[in-house]
């Protein structure tokens, strides 16, 4: 995620985004 909030969404649901 481009975004903190979207790198920690995705963290959360146990999916690093690096987009």
């Amino acid at each position: 995620g481009i975004l903190v909030v979207g790198y920690y969404y995705a963290w959360r649901k146990g999916a690093l985004e690096w987009v």
